[in-house]
């Protein structure tokens, strides 16, 4: 049985950032999610001077100073509160929790999955996720719904932009304008014109 949500050996390797587009944003409460496709893992630093997030790679100079930064997932969701296909970000304890789930009852592209939060603050926020009673296979129209390319979208941070930061300076944008377009042919929401970092929530 194919589980996307077993940890593999190359998992470690993985490095990649956000951008600022549609992110699932959860306050406490209940929430019922769908999700599309395997969790990106990723790595990222903060930049006080800068007030930004950097995403690291294997050979990232603040990693190798000793600031090993935040491991983090991405997945792309269906948000069955809105119908709208966004990127969710998680941490180490989320993800085990939906591994748990996928090895018991199969991957949860599948069916939906109930989140519950508790808390407002890390430190005391607490993620309860249970899988849906009944499998619901995702609908021809949602089977055509584009989803986030994360591998674009959560891309390392150049070099030369982490330089940038660590002194303080923003480099300015080639073009001022997000633009996000449909990639028809391999069923993907691309976005093009922002090479800046947000804060992560």
């Amino acid at each position: 049985m194919d589980n996307n949500w077993r940890d593999n050996e190359q998992e470690a390797k993985v490095f990649s950032g956000p951008k600022n587009f549609v992110r699932l944003s959860m306050s406490e409460g209940e929430y019922s999610i769908r999700v599309l496709g395997a969790p990106k893992l990723y790595r990222y630093h903060w930049i006080d001077a800068v007030n930004r997030t950097v995403i690291c790679g294997p050979d990232c100079e603040l990693c190798l100073s000793g600031d090993r930064g935040q491991l983090r997932y991405v997945v792309n969701v269906i948000d069955r509160k809105d119908g709208v296909v966004k990127m969710w970000e998680f941490g180490r304890r989320v993800k085990a929790s939906i591994m748990y789930i996928a090895e018991k009852y199969g991957d949860p592209i599948n069916y939906d999955l109930i989140v519950n939060r508790k808390g407002m603050k890390a430190e005391d926020t607490v993620y309860t996720i249970l899988p849906a009673r009944e499998e619901n296979p995702l609908t021809e129209e949602e089977k055509k719904m584009g989803t986030y390319d994360l591998e674009k979208l959560y891309a390392i941070t150049p070099k030369e932009t982490v330089e940038a930061y660590l002194g303080g300076v923003i480099p300015e944008r080639k073009d001022k304008e997000i633009v996000e377009t449909k990639d028809k042919e391999n069923n993907k929401i691309v976005t093009s014109g922002d090479n800046d970092l947000p804060t992560l929530d």
